[in-house]
C-alpha cells in the first residue's frame, strides 16, 4: 500500500512534519532534486544512470537513517557503489551487487540535518537505477506515510453505474496533475489536460481512486503507436497499436480490479476522452488486442501412451533473468542420435561463477502451473499449456526432430510436459540433470544428462546470452513477453 501511495502522490507537497518520508524516482526526478549527470531515462526500476553522478535533495532535518531502493546490472559486485551523506555527516558507502529492487540502509547514531547527497560511483557501461529514497526525518517535499489517498473524497458517496470521468480544466501539458470529478480522484505523474481530454505521457502513471472498490474501467481514447501498459491490479486489455496509433471507444480496459486504487503505467502516451468506472458489474469488452490472443490446444500430441528413456548428449541454455527481470533459464537438452529434444523453462537463474559446474543450483524443481495463478513460482518448471499450428508452448519433449540450416526445429512430434520433476545434482567435477515428466496424454519422459566441468560428457554446453528488454503480460491466462511490437514466449521464443 505504501508503494501505491508514493506513485500516486508524487506531485503533492507535504508540510514539515516528523515522519518517514519517501521520494519516488520512477517517472522523474522528485521536485527539488538535482543530478550532476543527466539520467539516461526512467522506468519501473527508477531513474537510470549510466555514468557516475551525484544526486542532491532539498534540505532534510533530524535524519538518522536513509533507505535506498535501487537496481544494478553489473556482474562485478565491487565495481558499483553508493555513498550517502547529510550535510557534513557521512552515512557510509555500500557496494552494489547485481540485483533488482534491493534495499540498502544507511544509518548514523545521532540525527543530523542538511542537504542529502547520494554519490553513484561506477566503472563500466552497466547501469544503476534509483527507485525510491526514504528518510526517517523531515523535509519540504516528498511523500509521507501519513498522507491519505482518499483525502478530498466523500466517504459515503453513491456512485453511478458506470461513473463517467471527463476532463474539467484546460491546464496544459507535461506536468503532474490531480483533479476530482464525481468523487473519483484522478492523478497523473506527468501528462496534460486539454478541453477535449486528459492524458498520460509515455513512461508515466495514471491513477484512479474511489471510496469503494472499483470493479472495472473502460477508456474511450487514443494511444500512440507501440502502446503498452500495465495495471496495478486486475486484468488489463488494450488495443493492438503495433502498426499505428489507435483511437477507439474502448482503447483500454481493466477488469476484476477489486481495489479502491488503480494505477496504469503506460509506455506510450494515452489520451482519455472519457473513462467509465464500474463498481458492481463488468462491461462487455470488445477490444482487438492483436495476434497475442492464442487458442492453445493439445491436439498435436499422440494419444498413445509411451515411456521414453533418453540419455541427452548436448545442452543449450539461455539465462533470461536480466531480460525478464525475474529468475528464468531456458534449457534445451538434445539426443542427436535419436532426434529428440527437451525444452524446459526453469524459474531460476544460472550459477554466477565460471565454470558453471552444475549450470543451475542443485535441487529438485517441480513441473507445474504455479506460474499461471501465483506470483510465487520461483524454483519451479513451467508446465505447457499446449500449442497451436505454428508454435508450441514450453515445456515440451520433441521426437522425430528435423532441423533447418540455422539449427531450428521445423518438423517434429510434440509431447506437452504437464507435471513431474527436474533434478539438478552435483557430481565429481560436474553435474547431472534428471527429468521424470508426464505429458498431457499420459506418456512418460525419463531423461538424464551428465556433464563434467560445465560440458556434457558427449558434447558441449552452449550458453546463449540475452540482452533484450521487454515487459511481461498475461493473455488468456498465459504468460507472454511483448517487445518492440513482437510477442515472445516466457523463454524468449518468438511468436510473431
Amino acid at each position: 500500500m505504501k508503494k501505491t501511495i508514493l506513485l500516486l502522490l508524487a506531485a503533492m507537497a507535504c508540510t514539515w512534519a516528523l515522519a518517514e518520508t519517501s521520494f519516488d524516482f520512477s517517472s522523474s526526478l522528485p521536485s527539488g532534486w538535482s543530478a550532476t549527470v543527466a539520467q539516461r531515462g526512467f522506468e519501473e526500476r527508477g531513474a537510470q544512470f549510466s555514468s557516475s553522478t551525484e544526486l542532491s535533495s532539498p534540505e532534510v532535518m533530524d535524519v538518522k537513517k536513509v533507505t535506498i531502493e535501487c537496481s544494478c546490472n553489473s556482474d562485478n559486485d565491487n565495481e558499483f557503489s553508493l555513498a550517502v551523506s547529510v550535510g557534513e555527516t557521512s552515512f557510509g558507502v555500500k557496494q552494489l551487487p547485481k540485483a533488482n529492487n534491493q534495499q540498502l540502509e544507511f544509518e548514523v547514531a545521532e540525527a543530523t540535518s542538511g542537504v542529502l547527497k547520494i554519490v553513484i560511483t561506477k566503472g563500466s557501461k552497466k547501469s544503476v537505477w534509483i527507485k525510491t529514497v526514504t528518510i526517517d526525518g523531515t523535509c519540504d517535499g516528498g511523500n509521507t506515510e501519513e498522507e491519505d489517498p482518499l483525502d478530498g473524497l466523500e466517504p459515503d458517496y453513491e456512485y453511478d453505474e458506470p461513473t463517467i470521468i471527463t476532463n474539467t480544466e484546460n491546464a496544459g501539458s507535461n506536468q503532474a496533475y490531480t483533479f476530482i470529478q464525481n468523487n473519483i480522484k484522478v492523478s497523473c505523474t506527468k501528462g496534460g489536460r486539454y478541453e477535449a481530454y486528459f492524458s498520460v505521457n509515455a513512461d508515466a502513471k495514471l491513477t484512479f481512486i474511489a471510496t469503494k472498490p472499483i470493479k472495472a474501467i473502460v477508456v474511450n481514447g487514443y494511444v500512440k503507436k507501440a502502446f503498452e501498459a500495465e495495471a496495478s491490479s486486475g486484468e488489463i486489455h488494450y488495443v493492438d497499436a503495433s502498426e499505428d496509433e489507435v483511437t477507439a471507444e474502448q482503447v483500454l480496459a481493466v477488469t476484476e480490479v477489486n481495489n479502491n486504487i488503480l494505477t496504469l503505467t503506460c509506455e506510450k502516451q494515452m489520451r482519455c476522452y472519457s473513462v467509465a468506472i464500474y463498481f458492481t458489474s463488468t462491461p462487455d469488452i470488445q477490444i482487438d488486442e492483436g495476434e497475442d490472443e492464442y487458442d492453445y490446444s493439445f491436439e498435436w500430441e499422440p494419444k498413445e501412451q509411451v515411456t521414453m528413456n533418453v540419455t541427452f548428449d548436448s545442452i543449450a541454455y539461455v539465462d533470461e533473468t536480466e531480460f525478464l527481470e525475474y529468475p528464468c533459464t531456458d534449457i534445451k537438452l538434445f539426443d542427436r542420435k535419436n532426434n529428440y529434444m527437451l525444452n524446459l523453462i526453469v524459474f531460476v537463474s544460472t550459477l554466477e561463477e565460471e565454470p558453471k559446474t552444475t549450470i543451475l543450483p542443485v535441487g529438485t524443481y517441480p513441473i507445474n502451473y504455479t506460474y499461471l495463478d501465483s506470483d510465487d513460482y520461483a524454483n519451479t518448471v513451467q508446465a505447457s499449456v499446449g500449442g497451436y499450428e505454428d508454435y508450441d508452448f514450453p515445456s515440451y519433449f520433441l521426437t522425430d526432430v528435423m532441423y533447418d540450416e540455422e539449427g531450428l526445429a521445423y518438423e517434429y512430434v510434440p509431447y506437452y510436459v504437464v507435471s513431474g520433476t527436474f533434478e539438478v545434482r552435483a557430481a565429481e567435477s560436474g553435474g547431472r540433470f534428471e527429468v521424470h515428466a508426464t505429458t498431457y496424454n499420459g506418456s512418460t519422459i525419463n531423461g538424464i544428462c551428465s556433464f563434467v566441468n560445465g560440458k556434457p560428457v558427449e558434447d558441449a554446453v552452449e550458453n546463449v546470452t540475452s540482452d533484450r528488454k521487454a515487459t511481461k503480460v498475461l493473455r488468456n491466462g498465459h504468460l507472454l513477453i511483448r517487445r518492440n511490437g513482437m510477442i515472445y514466449g516466457i523463454g524468449g521464443e518468438v511468436l510473431r
